[in-house]
């Protein structure tokens, strides 16, 4: 019965492998037409009718090499923050690189970014960018200084001001529905 499963798997991967292959060939031969002649590619969206316009993007970004295709897989966590890194960036994490993350106490853990959670995400990537341990530093040191600013701000009893039609916030504070109520109440 192993030898059987063993072989199915076998075929699975061997299938999934030349997919992923015949994918991507087809992708850079669908951008070599596009860059060719510009006008064939809405034929190839007219050839398939059924495909979405996001994956035909996501189709050329493959093609144009700017995208794992693991990528187009779906099912990533993290997934838009991976995708706005370099392709390079992208094929090591997706290769399943694991990047350093400062925890508490200023040790270092070693994580899977395409299963980290949001908290930690937000620590490792900055808008295109994996951050180094100095920049994830900085990072958390801001996101405290924040949270300190915004109890400071509730400890206030001023958190708004009215002037004329304007509301103005000094810092960073929440406000519920009454508040807001209230405010509105106040705009002349």
């Amino acid at each position: 019965m192993k030898l059987v499963k063993k072989t199915y798997i076998n075929e699975f991967v061997e299938a999934i492998t030349a997919g992923h292959e015949m994918i991507y060939n087809a992708c850079v031969g669908m951008v070599e037409q596009i860059d060719a002649n510009p006008e064939c590619k809405q034929e190839y969206i007219d050839a398939m009718p059924n495909v979405p316009q996001r994956t035909w993007a996501t189709f050329e970004k493959i093609g144009r090499n700017m995208m794992d295709w693991r990528l187009a897989l779906g099912g990533v966590k993290n997934e838009g923050a991976i995708k706005r890194l370099p392709v390079s960036d992208q094929n090591r994490i997706m290769d399943g690189e694991k990047l350093e993350l400062i925890v508490s106490g200023g040790d270092t853990l070693m994580v899977d970014p395409t299963t980290c959670n949001k908290e930690q995400a937000a620590q490792l990537f900055d808008k295109g960018a994996i951050r180094t341990l100095s920049e994830q530093r900085a990072f958390l040191e801001a996101e405290e200084r924040g949270w300190e600013m915004v109890e400071k701000v509730h400890s206030l009893t001023e958190r708004y001001r009215v002037m004329g039609s304007r509301v103005i916030v000094p810092a960073a504070c929440d406000f519920n529905k009454a508040d807001l109520l209230v405010m509105l109440g106040e705009i002349k």
